[in-house]
Formats: structure tokens, C-alpha cells, sequence
């Protein structure tokens, strides 16, 4: 991923409110710090339940019984 397409990327999930970022420098070199916002807390839990039910209702190959 190129930065420009990470800036691009970043900055929607600013917009939607689902990451603070915060920009600072570190010396004289520029330091992005992220940080999940409450919202993007609860998004991110609601993705992995939903990412976890599709999974679960793949059928296993290996299996004999299926």
C-alpha cells in the first residue's frame, strides 16, 4: 500500500468517525499516531461477530461426517 493510498484510506475512517488521528513530530521527523474512537470499537466487534458467522457456516472439506 503506498502512503497516498494509506492517507486516502485514513482519512475516510476519520471522516466516518471510526479512528482519531493525531499528527505530531518525534524530533524533527512527522509521528501519525491512530487510535480507535468508542465508535470504531463497536464497528469493529459488530465486523468480526458477523466475520465469525460466515465462517462458521463454511462447510469443512476434511470432514467426514459433512
Amino acid at each position: 500500500m503506498s502512503k497516498g493510498n494509506l492517507s486516502s484510506h485514513l482519512s475516510k475512517l476519520e471522516a466516518a468517525g471510526l479512528v482519531a488521528i493525531e499528527k505530531s513530530f518525534r524530533g524533527k521527523r512527522p509521528l501519525t499516531t491512530l487510535q480507535l474512537t468508542p465508535v470504531g470499537r463497536h464497528a469493529l466487534a459488530e465486523y468480526r461477530t458477523q466475520l465469525a458467522a460466515i465462517v462458521a457456516g463454511i462447510p469443512d472439506p476434511d470432514r467426514k461426517d459433512a
